[in-house]
């Protein structure tokens, strides 16, 4: 909690640790949970393209999210939290993957086709979080005692 109850991060903190952000963000996080059980083999492509852009909606509220609370924490007091770091490659896994579905990769790398390229950094994108989550959880498991 910051120290200077009449600062801007003070009252950046007070709404991010409210209960009605929290619960906002639980929506949204079972939101987007149904969006992305809606693909379907073979959907039509206006289907597709709702999904999305839903997607990219939802990607930029959890950059948005992730903002709000580094500005209220602190960058340091932020990744202490395993959670924080978990969301903060969550979103950094989302945007990369966005920015690999949209930007057109074959003109930059041509020898490798699109599927292959995303498969691999989807692996790694799993391989980093579950590494990362498991860091962040010793570090916070060392600290507690």
């Amino acid at each position: 909690m910051p120290e200077d109850t009449q600062s801007f991060q003070y009252r950046m903190w007070k709404f991010v640790v409210s209960a009605p952000f929290e619960y906002s963000i639980m929506i949204m996080i079972a939101l987007n949970t149904v969006v992305l059980m809606m693909k379907f083999h073979g959907a039509p492509d206006v289907y597709e393209a709702m999904l999305k852009y839903l997607n990219i909606v939802f990607t930029i509220l959890f950059s948005l999210e992730c903002v709000l609370k580094i500005i209220a924490f602190g960058p340091l007091n932020y990744l202490k939290d395993a959670w924080n770091v978990f969301d903060f490659v969550t979103v950094l896994g989302s945007i990369t993957d966005i920015l690999v579905t949209e930007i057109n990769v074959r003109a930059l790398l041509p020898t490798v086709s699109v599927p292959t390229l995303q498969h691999c950094i989807h692996k790694t994108l799993i391989l980093t979080w579950t590494r990362h989550l498991y860091l962040c959880l010793k570090l916070c498991a060392k600290q507690a005692h």
